[in-house]
């Protein structure tokens, strides 16, 4: 189990740092509307501004609140990756947002203070910073500022058995609970303004966010409860007990890893209410027999259901407009398909290694094209024939990105 999340996180990974280049030194390239101000590369939207890159060389870096008049409220994919002369990093206030691999390789960051308007976290945002230093709590892994600093909880260890969330917590950073496997209790502060647990399961204090359900606990089955909005990523990730999961209408986001390798599952209904499931949201769930998929789905993650071994058929309703990359790669038992009518762009490989795959049929057959990465080889395709779109689905076509 834990073997397979691992691959999967490596594969999230690999994907993300695909994302942008490396962005310390002069950059050779710089994309429509990105701007230079001294050592930052940065882009504008809504009056705010994202910090794309930095080339300077400063050991202890203050990040500015504005640039050019223009509050600093972002920092984006890979901005400060690799920049090692960096040991001390100060984040303002303004920002927000700090995006993936932010400062991922930055061997010799040593401490991060926080500004009090960090709102999100993305998964390995701090990533092989050996030398950071985390401020600690009940086996947990801690970043701040002087008023707090228990602000943001980064990272939880994997064979942890009891996670009790500091009082004054703010925030849970994207990837903080991953791949908890031994994970039996969950407990917050007393007085915590901030989440809560109901069940010994771990949800924002207004019960719209589940957060973590606890993947070692011995339960078979489980019921999202009503008020639920968003299942958080890697909320049910390991969860191998489970087979029974119940999820309400009301629920609107299926995060990213939500269950991957909830192995024991077997049947899925997603309600009508969900518009998005995450990539990697049920990856390896490989005793899922039965997947019922609603009918406000509009976007179906990359791998959300890659290595679900024991689905033989599936049928995607007429509201989904994309299918990402993978979508349902290594289906081995997988025969049938049918795609709704509104789907206009399915990435690569959505069928990948689905070798029994015999039939795919095209609710609206009219208008396919393939083409390879940057349009090239654009060409139509005919998807009349359920029998050639699985050959063509499953072969070399597959590879190729399909849109109409």
């Amino acid at each position: 189990m834990k073997k397979r999340c691992t691959i999967a996180a490596f594969a999230l990974l690999a994907v993300l740092c695909m994302l942008s280049l490396s962005s310390c030194g002069i950059l050779r390239n710089l994309a429509l509307g990105e701007r230079y101000s001294g050592q930052y590369r940065y882009t504008v939207e809504d009056g705010g501004v994202t910090i794309k890159g930095y080339h300077g060389h400063d050991e202890h870096l203050t990040i500015p609140a504005s640039i050019k008049g223009m509050p600093v409220t972002s920092i984006a994919t890979n901005a400060f990756n690799s920049c090692t002369d960096i040991r001390t990093v100060t984040i303002p206030d303004s920002v927000t947002q700090i995006s993936f691999f932010s400062f991922s390789e930055c061997e010799n960051l040593e401490k991060v203070t926080l500004g009090r308007g960090i709102q999100s976290i993305d998964d390995s945002a701090f990533r092989s910073c050996p030398k950071l230093r985390y401020n600690e709590y009940e086996g947990g892994h801690y970043l701040g500022n002087a008023d707090n600093p228990h602000f943001v909880m980064m990272a939880f260890p994997e064979d942890g058995d009891r996670l009790a969330l500091h009082p004054d917590t703010v925030l849970i950073a994207d990837g903080a609970l991953d791949y908890c496997d031994s994970l039996k209790s969950i407990e917050v502060g007393a007085g915590n303004a901030h989440f809560k647990v109901v069940d010994n399961v771990l949800f924002s204090l207004d019960g719209t966010r589940l957060y973590k359900y606890p993947c070692a606990s011995e339960a078979t089955a489980y019921s999202v409860p009503e008020g639920t909005l968003t299942i958080m990523p890697a909320a049910f990730a390991g969860a191998d007990s489970l087979t029974s999961l119940t999820i309400p209408n009301g629920v609107v986001t299926i995060d990213y890893n939500a269950f991957l390798g909830a192995e024991n599952l077997t049947e899925i209904t997603i309600p009508d209410s969900v518009t998005s499931i995450g990539h990697w949201a049920f990856s390896h769930c490989e005793s899922l027999e039965r997947l019922t998929l609603g009918s406000g789905l509009k976007t179906i993650g990359g791998q959300a259901f890659g290595f679900c071994s024991s689905l033989t058929e599936i049928t995607i309703p007429d509201s989904v407009t994309d299918i990402s990359y993978s979508a349902f790669s290594y289906c081995t038992a997988l025969e049938s398909v049918v795609i709704g009518k509104e789907v206009t762009d399915m990435g690569q490989d959505v069928f990948l290694g689905c070798t029994a795959l015999r039939e795919v049929v095209f609710s609206n057959p009219t208008g396919w094209k393939v083409c390879g990465k940057l349009g090239s080889g654009m060409r139509d395709i005919d998807t009349s024939d359920p029998a050639q779109n699985a050959a063509n689905l499953t072969g070399e076509d597959g590879g190729l990105f399909w849109y109409r």
